[in-house]
C-alpha cells in the first residue's frame, strides 16, 4: 500500500515538473515576442511616420494658449493667434570633438554601404516666433504685463514678440 502512495506521489511529482517546464517554455516564447515588439516600438520613426501636420500643432499651440491665458484673474475670454516659423525638423545623432586645432562635428552613421545613412534622432517642433492674443481684458496694463510674462515663460518666447490687445 506504501508502493502505491509512492508511486502515485512520484507520478504527481513528474506531472508537476513537466507542468512548471511548459509554463516556463510558454514565458520565455511570450517575452521574445514582447521585447521584438518594444524593440520595433523603439525605433527611430522615419520620415513617412511622423505626423508632420504643422496646422495641427498651431491648433493645439493656440488652443493651450487660451486656457493659460483665460485662466490669468481679469483676462476673460480670449482668443489666440500663433505664427511659426518653418515646420517639424528632423534632429540626427552628431559626433562631436573638440581639440586645440578647433572644432569638428559629423553625423553619426549606421549601417554600410550604400545603405548608411545619418541616425535620426528625432524630431523638433516648428518654433514659435510671434503671438496675438485678444482679451477682454487686454486694456488693463497689469494684465497685459502679466500674460506676456506667462506666455514668455511658458513658451520661451521673447516678450517682444507677444501682443496683447482687448
Amino acid at each position: 500500500m506504501e508502493e502505491r502512495a509512492e508511486k502515485k506521489t512520484g507520478r504527481g511529482r513528474l506531472i508537476l515538473i513537466v507542468l512548471i517546464g511548459l509554463v516556463g517554455m510558454l514565458l520565455l516564447l511570450v517575452g521574445k515576442t514582447q521585447a521584438r515588439d518594444s524593440t520595433e516600438a523603439n525605433a527611430a520613426p522615419t520620415p513617412e511616420e511622423v505626423p508632420h501636420d504643422v496646422e495641427a500643432y498651431e491648433q493645439r499651440v493656440c488652443e493651450e494658449i487660451e486656457e493659460l491665458c483665460a485662466s490669468v484673474t481679469g483676462a476673460g475670454s480670449t482668443h489666440v493667434v500663433v505664427t511659426l516659423g518653418g515646420g517639424y525638423s528632423a534632429v540626427y545623432a552628431v559626433n562631436a570633438q573638440s581639440s586645440t586645432s578647433g572644432y569638428r562635428s559629423e553625423y553619426v552613421m549606421v549601417g554600410s554601404g550604400s545603405s548608411e545613412q545619418p541616425l535620426l534622432v528625432g524630431y523638433s517642433v516648428p518654433t514659435i516666433t510671434g503671438i496675438g492674443i485678444v482679451c477682454e481684458g487686454g486694456r488693463d496694463p497689469e494684465v497685459c504685463g502679466r500674460i506676456i510674462s506667462l506666455v514668455s515663460a511658458a513658451y520661451g518666447v521673447s516678450s517682444h514678440k507677444i501682443f496683447v490687445t482687448a
